[in-house]
């Protein structure tokens, strides 16, 4: 990491820390595998939250699932396989939100996406500035 990004993300810890608001401890994240439908105690919580379950709803349009139904409200797209013959129809469609006024896009390839959301920021006079930053990319042995 760039050292001025070093400094900075010690010294957040280090005020975090002097205001008690995370500690240190010598404690591993625990991973627990789940068989199936399993209720779980989580902070915060009287009751125990329900996981290890997948839960499908309707678009109009088509059928998703997903192990957080909490998150489709915030939903912009629907992804579909490329090659999976039954959503062929679909690509280049859109969908609508079951619950908010808005149509999101089916099955755009993620850089596809990210380059037509970059055109649609130009389009509207959005669009600042694009700048060099160092980064490091987790590739597939097959990408190189």
């Amino acid at each position: 990491m760039d050292p001025k990004l070093v400094r900075a993300v010690t010294e957040a810890f280090i005020r975090l820390h002097d205001k008690g608001l995370i500690y240190r401890s010598v404690r591993l994240v625990d991973k627990k595998e789940l068989t199936g439908r399993t209720l779980l105690q989580v902070p915060g919580y009287k009751d125990k939250v329900e996981f290890g379950v997948l839960v499908s709803f309707a678009y109009p349009e088509i059928v998703v699932a997903t192990t957080r139904i909490e998150t489709m409200l915030g939903d912009t797209a629907v992804a579909v396989h490329p090659q999976d013959e039954r959503y062929k129809h679909l690509h280049g469609k859109f969908v609508n939100h079951p619950l908010l006024e808005r149509r999101l896009p089916i099955g755009m390839k993620r850089f596809d996406a990210r380059k037509a959301v970059l055109q649609a920021l130009k389009d509207k006079g959005l669009y600042k500035e694009t700048k060099e930053n160092p980064m490091v990319v987790p590739t597939l042995s097959w990408a190189h």
